[in-house]
């Protein structure tokens, strides 16, 4: 008999009251947690305007050196010592921490020290660092040199240091894995010095009479070669040999010609296979953490016209990964001058232009083409633009590769990693040139010199304060010792689907430290989400690191608050995990949690998530944001995350969802209960608006519905097609 009584009950009501209407605004809530430091937080419980996700929120590291006049790593700066522009726009750096034997710079290190410390656990030893020694095709007198300059690394190392041995070549050869092993480095080096590579070493006719701007004739000071002549030479004055042998001009104009041409390719092939391979190296040197070190042995990096875009990618990446590349010219020390190299074959190649028979149109062009190739292949310009763009440095002119491997272990023991998120959101692929001041006078600074604005979110850059919370996710079973809410909602959009992404804890979950002295109080806490596929790779992630602190006057107030963590992301169609954790680091706990998410592809009907709505507020025009999917005219929604559903507290059970269709639709709402129907009723839908959505808001009123578990679901109809929305929502007293 309950069974009917329940349907006659229920349906009145719902045929009565399951029009589009207005949730009630401003129904009763504990207060939030304040923040004091002047912006928009997401503990407000507000999705507002600033909560972005994924790319959109990229966040730039910089490793940071800094020395004084005497070349001395300088290690007593703060956060506001350092002043960072990315594009000539002052940007708000939002964590520095100094990387030094036993420092502890940043409130993160600071805030877990002090943990540690009053817990009696023992200070971690030194994180590791990782070098890979890379050895480009080389001469065999680069190649002496390279062997020597790397054993110089091993004077440098340290038990924590792992270090790993490659040669690029046509391909990426592995020598040697990273490994910590002395011995098993030193033997590795040794083989790569004496491997043979595809290095073109052809005999090139009459080079002296060409004015050597062939690359290949050694420039450097050694036993094995006199060095080139830096003075042009007209390779078609033939008159000075052979008066009147035209004959002999063409030959030699002809084999000049072809020779460049061979060059030309084979550098082409070759500078592409070196690319790949510092792309290679560097993509998998960015997973691991902290800074990552490459040094890269080469004669010279010449970059082909086809592969800068490649080269820029590697730049960028290593930029993501946090990789510092340093270049050392294995040319060694120099007869002339690289300025004076390129000089001369500038100057051959505008005397031979010069020469040529007026009547070939287009050859002073390409001449100054060829002008532009010889600028590339000086050392100074392409090995110096890879090292100062990834914050290291070139090494250059020298046969002691001993002092540079001392002051690039200097750059990895003691530098500072800055952190922040850029203002300009507009990822366009540009570059964005980076400065790094210090408000100190007399020193040196060195970073990187900018990034490439991508979006690559599979490979954004692990933020200090998002470490300990990652981690937090890689346990199993997951901690709990945090009690946190999360829910992941998807609205229809084109061509992905829009996510409304809401991760909650309570105030009393997290640690607040009382000083009795100052009577302030202050919270440290982070909050991360992130979405996997189906072949476990993160395709976004976002967090938020919470400082809190205040007087103690509001102390209960931020006790009883919430913290509400919001992102709107979009992800494609497919299979997904959202993954999401609360980490706490004064107490050095967390509270995690998965749940399976299914992005349904773009159809007719759209039909959203249905959402169950804890409260809703009025927000003025001007502060609305056109893109977050929450919004229902003037109103915010703030989603239930699973709480309870109270007959007396909350008596109307509001309901929301948006539809996408291009034909008329209709809906049906169901109540359920362990399977059996309870209740169900037609739902009238409103027009599509210009955009073609239907926005709908139902409240079904909870009197005469008994305290148990129930589920709801709505089933969306156009023409043959169906879509069914459902929820679960527990109903008390």
């Amino acid at each position: 008999m309950t069974r009917p009584f329940l349907v006659r009950a229920i349906l009145p009501a719902l045929l009565v009251l399951l029009s589009t209407s207005r949730p009630p605004a401003g129904a009763a809530e504990p207060p939030d947690t304040p923040r004091t430091d002047g912006e928009t937080p997401d503990s407000s419980e507000s999705p507002g305007p600033r909560a972005v996700f994924g790319a959109g929120t990229t966040a730039v590291t910089l490793d940071v050196v800094v020395r004084d006049s005497r070349g001395r790593p300088i290690t007593d700066l703060a956060l506001d010592d350092f002043e960072l522009l990315e594009g000539g726009a002052r940007q708000r750096i939002a964590d520095v921490q100094l990387v030094a034997p036993g420092a502890r710079t940043s409130r993160t290190a600071e805030a877990v020290a002090s943990t540690r410390e009053r817990a009696g656990a023992p200070e971690p030893g030194p994180a590791p660092t990782f070098v890979a020694l890379v050895f480009d095709r080389l001469s065999p007198e680069a190649r002496a040199r390279s062997h020597r300059g790397a054993l110089a690394y091993l004077e440098t190392s340290r038990k924590n240091d792992y270090a790993g041995v490659f040669l690029s070549d046509l391909s990426l050869v592995t020598v040697h894995p990273f490994t910590n092993d002395r011995d098993a480095l030193r033997r590795a080096i040794d083989d790569v010095s004496s491997r043979p590579t595809s290095k073109s070493e052809r005999f090139r006719l009459g080079s002296r009479a060409y004015g050597d701007t062939d690359s290949g004739v050694p420039p450097t000071a050694g036993p094995e070669s006199e060095g080139p002549s830096t003075v042009a030479v007209d390779p078609l004055r033939t008159r000075t040999r052979e008066p009147g042998s035209a004959g002999e001009a063409g030959l030699i104009a002809m084999m000049s010609r072809m020779e460049r041409s061979f060059e030309a390719l084979a550098r082409d092939q070759q500078g592409h296979s070196t690319i790949n391979s510092l792309l290679a190296l560097v993509d998998g040197l960015g997973q691991l953490p902290g800074r990552k070190t490459i040094v890269f042995f080469a004669d010279a990096l010449a970059i082909p016209p086809h592969a800068q875009a490649r080269f820029e990618s590697v730049v960028a990446a290593a930029n993501r990964g946090n990789v510092s590349v340093y270049s050392i010219d294995a040319a060694g020390l120099r007869v002339h001058s690289g300025l004076a190299e390129t000089a001369g074959r500038v100057n051959s190649l505008g005397a031979e232009a010069i020469g040529r028979d007026a009547e070939s149109d287009g050859k002073l062009m390409e001449s100054l083409e060829l002008n532009e190739d010889v600028i590339r292949r000086d050392p100074s310009v392409s090995l110096r633009l890879l090292a100062d763009r990834t914050g290291g440095f070139l090494v250059d002119n020298t046969n002691d590769l001993a002092a540079a491997f001392r002051e690039i272990d200097a750059d990895r023991r003691f530098h500072y990693l800055l952190s922040y998120t850029p203002s300009n959101q507009d990822f366009d692929g540009a570059w964005r040139p980076v400065t790094v001041t210090v408000r100190r006078r007399g020193v040196t600074v060195r970073a990187r010199a900018g990034y490439l604005a991508v979006r690559t979110p599979g490979t954004v850059p692990v933020l200090l304060h998002e470490a300990p919370a990652l981690a937090a996710l890689e346990q199993t079973p997951l901690p709990t010792a945090i009690p946190v809410r999360a829910a992941a909602y998807q609205f229809p959009d084109s061509p992905d689907a829009r996510l409304a992404v809401l991760v909650e804890v309570l105030g009393a979950g997290v640690t607040q430290e009382v000083d009795p002295v100052s009577r302030r109080y202050r919270s440290d806490f982070t909050i991360l989400a992130r979405f996997v596929d189906a072949e476990g790779n993160v395709v976004r992630k976002a967090s938020e690191p919470y400082r809190i602190e205040g007087p103690m006057e509001e102390f209960d107030r931020a006790r009883s608050g919430r913290v509400l963590f919001y992102r709107q992301p979009t992800l494609p169609p497919g299979r997904y995990t959202f993954e999401y954790v609360v980490h706490d680091v004064m107490a050095r706990k967390a509270g995690a949690g998965r749940l399976p998410l299914q992005v349904d592809a773009a159809g007719t009907p759209a039909v959203s998530s249905l959402v169950v709505v804890r409260r809703a507020e009025a927000v003025p025009a001007a502060e609305r944001d056109a893109e977050n999917p929450l919004y229902y005219d003037d109103l915010l929604l703030y989603p239930s995350l699973g709480e309870p559903v109270s007959r007396s507290r909350d008596r109307v059970m509001s309901l929301y969802c948006v539809v996408r269709a291009s034909a008329p639709v209709s809906g049906r709402l169901v109540l359920l209960q362990n399977g059996a129907v309870l209740a169900e009723t037609p739902v009238r839908l409103s027009m599509p608006d210009t955009e073609g959505r239907i926005q709908h808001v139902a409240q079904v009123p909870l009197a005469d519905i008994a305290p148990g578990r129930y589920e709801l679901t709505l089933t969306i109809t156009s023409g043959s097609k169906r879509v069914t929305r459902a929820v679960t929502v527990e109903v008390v007293p």
